[in-house]
């Protein structure tokens, strides 16, 4: 999964998770986040990014980053304080274009 972004720009996404079972939308329960976090590569433990959410509208500001692919893990953080990964780096790519001309 890809998502695409201009350096320095805002951006939004929805993130919902299904049920494998009966395909239907997760819905979370009280105590439960979603979680967005990007880095330059897996090796790297350092996030230039970590979203937490109690939807799943995801609204990042201002992504000032460098131009780029950066790697991504999205998932659900339970109440209990486990977690449970979806999306993880090596599918979950974030890619910042260059900034150009004025806008």
């Amino acid at each position: 999964m890809e998502l695409v972004v201009v350096q320095g720009d805002a951006l939004e996404f929805e993130f919902a998770i299904f049920e494998e079972k009966t395909g239907e939308e997760y819905v979370l329960r009280d105590g439960e986040r979603l979680f967005f976090m990007a880095k330059p590569s897996c090796q790297s433990g350092d996030c230039v990014i970590h979203e937490v959410q109690t939807n799943k509208y995801f609204h990042i500001k201002k992504v000032d980053l460098m131009p780029g692919v950066y790697e991504f893990d999205a998932g659900i953080m339970f109440a209990d304080g486990s977690t449970k990964t979806v999306i993880d780096a090596e599918i979950g790519k974030l890619k910042v274009k260059r900034k150009t001309g004025n806008r």
